[in-house]
Order: structure tokens, then C-alpha cells, then sequence
């Protein structure tokens, strides 16, 4: 590997990421700076519009379209239609079939399964999110921030259900998943919530929408409307506004 490749590559190892991911780079960084084709292999120092099935190349201004992307700085549009794709720093979009990797991103990564970033100021929409410092938003089943905050909690519920969650979320957002139950009712339930935060001098005030599966139980209706409340199978659906104090 040539002696700017090795100093580059010292300091662009992905955060968090896994070995493989930092050694795509390290293959673009160890090449030579000049644009080569070998079959279905793109290498690239500098690209417009990369479309070979494996792209390798130092800076996007563009797009990268293909089967594998691996770009050291990206500003524009990354879809890959098969394997994961890596842009160390992204200004744009990652669409994958598959999984998205990013150190810094700055737009948004839509994944098939699996999205990380190191630093999200941005979108991240996939069946897995995992950052470590996000100021952006997450959707999907699973959302992560190592660095955000992560806490227990056990809450009650109008529908008489105790629940355990546990929660993780950057300042201003923040992703729960919950298990109750109802012990009067013989049910269970599990469920997930996003939600909005903010800090107050005092504590903070947190507003979340949650969605449950519920099991077991049996029918409760309501006095007043005569409806059912939750059955022996079904879903729920609650909004709930709550606040903590400091002591």
C-alpha cells in the first residue's frame, strides 16, 4: 500500500463498524489514483457516475449504482441492489437492499435490513438503526444510540397494565420497548413507542405514541361507550404524555 494510502487509511477506520467494512476502504485507499475498469470492478480516485457491479472509488460527486459501493466521501445518491455499501462520509442518500454503512452521515439512509452510522444528522429507516451520536431520527423495529440515552423504566396504564420498558433516544427523540401485563385480566402484551423529549431545568417532558400486541385476558368494555377495550387477541394503540422531577 503506498505511504499516503496507509496514512489515510489510519484515520478513516469506520467507528463501531465491523472489521470487514474498514477493509473494503482500505482496498480504494491502497489503489492507485486513477480511473480503471478490471471486468466487473470500477476503480476510481474521482467519479461522476460509477454503474459497474462492484464500485470502488475515493470520492463520489454523484452517483454510485451496483451490486457492492465502497466510497470514501460521497455527496449524492448511493444505491446498491444486492451487498452491503460503505460511504465513510455521506452527503446524501444510501438506498440498499441489504445494509448501509457510514461514519458521518449527513441525509439519509434507507435500508432492507441493516443501517449504522457513526455520527447521524439525518434519516435512518430500516429493520435494524445503530448509531453512536445522533442529533437525526430512526424508524424502524430496532433502533439503537450507544451514546444517547439508554434507561429503565416501569409505568402503569389506564388499561390496568403494568409495564417494563427499556428506552433509548438522542436529545430530542427517543424509541421505547415495552412487555406488561394484567394481572386481574390474565394478559399480556409487548410492544414498541416513539417519541419527543425535551430537557427542563427542572426534569424533562416526554410524549410518546405506543403500538402493543396484546395476549391472553378477556372482553372489557367500557361503561360509558359500551366498546371493547382490548380482546383475547388484538392490538392496542395509547398516547402517552408523562414527566420526570430531579431530586
Amino acid at each position: 500500500m503506498p505511504t499516503d494510502g496507509r496514512r489515510a487509511w489510519a484515520s478513516l477506520r469506520l467507528r463501531g463498524s465491523a472489521g470487514w467494512a474498514s477493509a473494503a476502504l482500505a482496498l480504494v485507499l491502497a489503489y492507485p489514483a486513477n480511473t480503471r475498469a478490471d471486468g466487473p470492478i470500477r476503480w476510481s480516485e474521482h467519479s461522476r457516475f460509477d454503474f459497474l457491479p462492484v464500485n470502488l472509488t475515493h470520492r463520489v460527486d454523484g452517483m454510485q449504482l451496483g451490486f457492492w459501493n465502497v466510497a470514501d466521501r460521497l455527496d449524492g445518491f448511493q444505491l446498491a441492489y444486492g451487498c452491503t455499501q460503505i460511504a465513510r462520509q455521506l452527503n446524501g442518500v444510501q438506498l440498499g437492499l441489504m445494509s448501509n454503512w457510514s461514519d458521518q452521515v449527513r441525509g439519509v439512509q434507507i435500508g432492507g435490513l441493516v443501517n449504522v452510522a457513526g455520527n447521524l444528522k439525518g434519516l435512518q429507516i430500516g429493520l435494524i438503526n445503530a448509531t453512536k451520536d445522533s442529533s437525526g431520527l430512526s424508524l424502524g423495529l430496532i433502533n439503537w444510540v450507544s451514546n444517547g440515552r439508554l434507561m429503565f423504566e416501569g409505568m402503569g396504564s389506564s388499561l390496568g397494565f403494568a409495564d417494563a420498558s427499556f428506552r433509548s433516544g438522542n436529545r430530542w427523540n427517543q424509541y421505547t420497548y415495552t412487555v406488561g401485563t394484567n394481572l386481574a385480566r390474565r394478559a399480556v402484551r409487548v410492544g414498541g413507542g416513539l417519541g419527543g423529549h425535551v430537557a427542563l431545568p427542572w426534569g424533562s417532558l416526554d410524549l410518546d405514541a405506543f403500538a402493543f400486541l396484546v395476549g391472553g385476558g378477556s372482553d372489557v368494555k367500557d361503561s360509558q361507550t359500551n366498546k371493547t377495550r382490548f380482546s383475547k387477541t388484538g392490538a392496542q394503540a395509547e398516547l402517552r404524555l408523562s414527566t420526570s422531577f430531579q431530586i
